[in-house]
C-alpha cells in the first residue's frame, strides 16, 4: 500500500458504499501522505461519509426523541417532553435547535426518497434543510413531488442553484398558491432597525414589492458605480450604504443624482475599506472625470437587469414561472408586469427545439402594445440596458397566429418572418455543404453526375458566400461580434464553471482556445465565463469544448469536471392543484410598533395544512403557525 512514503489510494474508493466500510478505509488513509491527485478523491468519500453519519446522527436523535422507558417495547408513538429535553442537556443545545434536528429526523422518514439518499450520503445535511425548509409551505403531496424531483440532483447543485430548482417547481405546480402567497407578503412590507453590539445600525426593508425593489436596485447599483468611478476610494457595498443615507437624509431631499454623488464622496472616510481592483473608467458617465491609473473594475451580480420568461406566460397561455439571474424565480403575474415596465429594454427570443436546445437567437424591435401605455422610468445614467428574453420552441411559435392576441400581432409576425429567413439561410447552407460533398466525390469519380436541377442558384450561392465570408472575418477577429455574444450568452445561459450560476450576461465571452494559440471566434471556441473563473486558466486550469456548448475544465490534480449544455428552459411540470392547501402565511406581519426591534431574525414559514408545524418544541399537540417560542438563547438557531 505504500510506494516511496506515498500512500496508495484504492481504485474502487468511489464504489464503495457510505458507512462502515468505507468509514474504515478511510481511517486507514492519511491525507498527509496521498498524491495530489488522490487527495480529491479523499475529499469526495470523506463528503458522502460524513453525509451518511449525518443521516445516522439524526435517526439516533429521533429514537432518543421516541424513547420512553414506561411505553411497550420503550418506544412512544410521538415525541416524548423529558427525552427532548435530554436532547438538549446531550447536545448542550436550546429547544429550537433540538426541535431543527427532529424536523430533519422526521422529514428523512415522511419522505422516504430524501432519507435514503442521506443514508447513502448522496445528499448533505445542508441540502436535506434546505429542501425541508423550502418545501415547509407546501401541500404534502407538493413537497413530496418536488422533493423526489430534486433529491438525485441536489448533490451536485450549489444551495443557491437548489433553491432556485425548488421556487421554480413549486410555482409551477401551483400558479394560484405562488401568486397569493406572493400578495400575501407584499401586504407585509415593513421597515426594521436595530442597534447592533457594535454601536451601529441594521436598516432593513423587507417584503418589497418585486418590480419596485428590482428598480431601486437598479439605481441604488447605478449611483453607487458612478461614484466610485468618480474617485470614491471605497468598498463598493461602502459606497451603497452611503448611497442609501445620502438619499434618505433630509438634507438632501429633492436633490438630483449629480448632487447625491457628490455627496457620497463627500462622506468617504480616511479608515475605509479599499478595493483590491480600482473602477474602469469606461463605466463612468462622460461628464465625470476618469481615476487616474485605472484597472477593471468588478461587475455586481445584480447590476443588469435580466428578464427570462416565457412568450406563452406573456400571451396569457400559461402560467409558468420566469426568472431574473441574481434575483431569483418569480411568479407569471410578476413577470408580466416586469416585462410590461421595460419596453425600452433589448428584446430577445430564445427559439430552442423540444429538448430546449437552443437553435435561433432572435432580436426584435417591436414591442405589445400595452407596453407604450406604461410610463417609462428616465434612464439610469451608468446602468448597462435591460434586457428581456422570451423563450418559446419552433413548434409553438409556429402553431400561434398574430391575429388571434391582439396587441401582438405585429412583434408575433415580425418574429415568424425572421425564424422562417434563419430556416431558409440554414436551408441553403446545407445545400451549399450537400453540393459541395457531391462535387468532390464526382471530381473522384465515385458517384456519377446528377440529372437533376442544382439545389441552389446563383442568388443562393451569393448569399452563402457572403455568409461564409462574414463567418471568416469574425472568426479571426479578437472580440465577437454583438450577434455571436448574443448567441452565446442566450445558448450557455450561466458560466461555464460547473458550480457557477454567475448569468451569462455578466460574465466575460472567453476563447476556449486563446487568440494567441490561434483560437478562432467562432461559437465552437467561445463560452461565458466570470471574472473569477476566466482567470482559472491563469492558475493550472484547462478548458477543452468538447462540441459547441459542451465544456470540460481539467483541474491541476489532473481531475476533469464537464459541464453539459443547460436547457433554455426548466423542465418543470404543469400547475396541478394539490388535494390539500399550501400556506400563503406570512412570516412576520407588519405593525403599528415602533421601527426599532430588539432582533432582526428570521422566523420559519408556516407550514402547510396537513403537516406539522417547523422549529417547534419536539412534544405536545400541533401549535398554530407562528414564531418559536420563548427560548433563553438569542436567535438566530
Amino acid at each position: 500500500m505504500f510506494e516511496s512514503g506515498v500512500q496508495v489510494v484504492p481504485a474502487g474508493l468511489e464504489e464503495t458504499p457510505a458507512g462502515a466500510a468505507l468509514g474504515a478505509l478511510l481511517e486507514r488513509l492519511d491525507p498527509e501522505r496521498v498524491s495530489p491527485h488522490d487527495t480529491v478523491r479523499l475529499v469526495a468519500a470523506q463528503r458522502r461519509q460524513l453525509a451518511h453519519q449525518q443521516a445516522r446522527f439524526h435517526a439516533c436523535a429521533r429514537e432518543a426523541a421516541l424513547a420512553d422507558p414506561t411505553a411497550p417495547g420503550g418506544r412512544a408513538e410521538r415525541d416524548v417532553p423529558a427525552a427532548g429535553d435530554e436532547l438538549r442537556v446531550v447536545l448542550a443545545a436550546s429547544r429550537t435547535a433540538v426541535a431543527r434536528v427532529l424536523d430533519l429526523a422526521d422529514a428523512a422518514v415522511q419522505f422516504p426518497r430524501l432519507g435514503a439518499a442521506w443514508e447513502a450520503g448522496l445528499v448533505d445535511e445542508q441540502r436535506v434543510a434546505i429542501l425541508v425548509r423550502w418545501t415547509v409551505p407546501l401541500s404534502l403531496e407538493h413537497a413530496t413531488e418536488v422533493i423526489d424531483a430534486l433529491v438525485d440532483e441536489a448533490g451536485g447543485l450549489t444551495p443557491s442553484r437548489l433553491i432556485d430548482r425548488i421556487q421554480a417547481l413549486a410555482r409551477a405546480l401551483d400558479p394560484q398558491w405562488a401568486e397569493k402567497l406572493y400578495r400575501r407578503h407584499r401586504q407585509q412590507r415593513r421597515v426594521r432597525a436595530r442597534c447592533t453590539a457594535a454601536g451601529t445600525v441594521n436598516l432593513s426593508a423587507l417584503d418589497l414589492p418585486f418590480e419596485g425593489a428590482v428598480r431601486s436596485t437598479r439605481r441604488l447599483n447605478a449611483l453607487a458605480a458612478r461614484v466610485q468611478a468618480a474617485g470614491h476610494p471605497g468598498l463598493l457595498d461602502t459606497i451603497r450604504a452611503d448611497v442609501i443615507l445620502a438619499v434618505l437624509h433630509p438634507s438632501h431631499a429633492g436633490a438630483d443624482d449629480d448632487e447625491i454623488v457628490a455627496a457620497v464622496l463627500a462622506m468617504a472616510q480616511p479608515d475605509d475599506p479599499r478595493p483590491r481592483r480600482r473602477p474602469d473608467p469606461d463605466h463612468a458617465p462622460p461628464a465625470d472625470p476618469p481615476p487616474a491609473d485605472p484597472a477593471p473594475r468588478r461587475s455586481t451580480r445584480q447590476s443588469r437587469f435580466e428578464l427570462r420568461v416565457g412568450l406563452g406566460t406573456l400571451l396569457l397561455l400559461d402560467d409558468r414561472p420566469a426568472r431574473l439571474p441574481g434575483w431569483g424565480v418569480v411568479t407569471a403575474g410578476t413577470a408580466r408586469e416586469l416585462a410590461a415596465s421595460y419596453a425600452d429594454a433589448e428584446w430577445r427570443v430564445a427559439v430552442s427545439d423540444g429538448s430546449g436546445a437552443l437553435v435561433s437567437g432572435l432580436l426584435t424591435r417591436h414591442r405589445p402594445a400595452h407596453c407604450w401605455e406604461t410610463p417609462q422610468e428616465p434612464p439610469v445614467r451608468g446602468a448597462p440596458r435591460p434586457v428581456v428574453e422570451l423563450h418559446v420552441t419552433e413548434a409553438e411559435l409556429d402553431r400561434l397566429h398574430p391575429g388571434d392576441h391582439p396587441g401582438w400581432t405585429r412583434l408575433l409576425a415580425d418574429l415568424q418572418h425572421q425564424l422562417a429567413l434563419w430556416r431558409a439561410a440554414c436551408a441553403e447552407d446545407r445545400a451549399a455543404r450537400e453540393a459541395e460533398g457531391r462535387a468532390a466525390e464526382q471530381a473522384e469519380g465515385r458517384v456519377p453526375a446528377p440529372d437533376d436541377e442544382p439545389a441552389l442558384d446563383a442568388l443562393g450561392w451569393a448569399r452563402v458566400a457572403a455568409r461564409r465570408r462574414r463567418r471568416a472575418r469574425e472568426a479571426l477577429a479578437r472580440f465577437p461580434s454583438a450577434a455571436l455574444r448574443r448567441w452565446i450568452t442566450m445558448r450557455d445561459r450561466s458560466c461555464v464553471f460547473p458550480p457557477c450560476g454567475a448569468s451569462a450576461l455578466e460574465s466575460e465571452i472567453d476563447h476556449t482556445l486563446a487568440v494567441a494559440g490561434h483560437g478562432p471566434t467562432r461559437s465552437d471556441n467561445l463560452g461565458p465565463a466570470c471574472r473569477h473563473d476566466h482567470d482559472l486558466k491563469e492558475h493550472g486550469w484547462t478548458l477543452v469544448q468538447l462540441r459547441p456548448g459542451w465544456f470540460r475544465w481539467v483541474s491541476p490534480t489532473g481531475h476533469a469536471y464537464e459541464r453539459p449544455p443547460r436547457p433554455v428552459v426548466d423542465d418543470v411540470p404543469g400547475p396541478r392543484p394539490p388535494a390539500g392547501r399550501s400556506s400563503t402565511e406570512p412570516c412576520e406581519y407588519a405593525d403599528e410598533g415602533p421601527l426599532w426591534v430588539e432582533e432582526l431574525h428570521r422566523a420559519p414559514p408556516a407550514p402547510a395544512e396537513g403537516r406539522p408545524p417547523s422549529g417547534t418544541p419536539p412534544a405536545g399537540p400541533a401549535s398554530a403557525p407562528g414564531p418559536p417560542p420563548d427560548d433563553p438563547d438569542p436567535p438566530p438557531f
